[in-house]
């Protein structure tokens, strides 16, 4: 039997900014729930449109919400402020654009309770086909080797930014690539769980700027494993293949 106090707390943590268009799908996928056991964390950048007016509603309407709404430095900013006020225990990063499927909590409580990993990664569906964790070669890969996806794919102990530290601001597209990638190569354990989280949306920064997000995997590769050639060979290939979505 589980000891009341070995149950993990959830939080949800969710970044917006001027997201009224795309919020709603995933209101509902949070409504929708079979274990409704998480706060919905929302940290929002000062948006100008009913954003933060539609998040109050779902808070109005029974859901455990904790919503603030300031000026910050960009997405990852706003992730850390909201990581570092939940009290839960584990966290999973959700765009205003995602949506959950209506198990996904219930499961990764159940996989976390089961492995007693600090990572679970779960599948996602992206583009309308379902995505898993390639396996492989790091180098190659990046963090594709052991996650579907940061966004819905992947329930993190939170005190393992005591050991890690939290998203970088020197990395604006890619910081949960480097938190990921740091806490890989120091041998924490990423449980895979085959069950689908979600959808995830696909107006985020790494998905419309595509050289951006080379550049900076590039320059994590690198700040991370110190190997300047051999991971310039591997973006100089990356940028070939990706070069008509760079234009």
């Amino acid at each position: 039997m589980t000891d009341q106090h070995d149950v993990p707390s959830i939080a949800i943590v969710t970044a917006t900014f001027n997201s009224e268009a795309v919020l709603s799908g995933l209101i509902e996928s949070l409504k929708a729930q079979s274990d409704n056991n998480f706060e919905w964390v929302v940290r929002d950048g000062g948006s100008s449109d009913r954003t933060v007016e539609f998040v109050r509603a779902a808070q109005e309407a029974g859901m455990n919400v904790n919503v603030r709404s300031e000026p910050d430095f960009g997405i990852y900013d706003a992730l850390n402020r909201g990581i570092r006020e939940t009290s839960a225990t584990h966290y999973l990063v959700a765009g205003s654009d995602d949506q959950f499927e209506v198990d996904a909590v219930a499961q990764y409580r159940a996989s976390v309770l089961e492995s007693h990993a600090p990572f679970v990664a779960a599948n996602i569906r992206s583009a309308s086909r379902t995505v898993r964790p390639k396996g492989g070669s790091l180098m190659l890969n990046k963090q594709w080797v052991f996650v579907a996806g940061h966004s819905l794919g992947v329930l993190i102990e939170k005190k393992m930014h005591d050991r890690y530290g939290y998203y970088p601001k020197k990395y604006p597209i890619g910081a949960d690539q480097y938190f990921l990638e740091k806490a890989y190569l120091a041998g924490e354990r990423f449980h895979q769980a085959d069950f689908v989280a979600g959808t995830f949306g696909e107006a985020g920064v790494s998905s419309v700027d595509v050289l951006g997000a080379l550049t900076e995997s590039f320059r994590i590769h690198v700040d991370l494993t110190g190997k300047v050639l051999l991971n310039f060979l591997v973006f100089s290939l990356r940028l070939l293949k990706n070069i008509r979505r760079i234009r």
